[in-house]
């Protein structure tokens, strides 16, 4: 393998290790933030809301499970 060959891919792994690390910390904490919930859900306030500050790094899963509800 030649020299200019090694540099190469030296230079090419280099660059792909930074797109993942770019995507990892810029691009996926956009969308993994409110995984599952709608916009409704994330705008909705819920109890003890009042006792903090909303700051754009706030984190809302949500489940939606299809089931009827439970009759006793």
């Amino acid at each position: 393998m030649s020299t200019s060959t090694k540099i190469v891919r030296l230079v090419t792994g280099t660059l792909l290790v930074i797109v993942i690390v770019v995507a990892t910390f810029v691009l996926l904490p956009r969308w993994t933030h409110t995984w599952g919930a709608t916009q409704a859900e994330v705008a909705r306030t819920l109890p003890g809301d009042e006792l903090m500050e909303r700051v754009p790094s706030d984190w809302t899963h949500a489940a939606t499970i299809d089931a009827p509800p439970c009759s006793r």
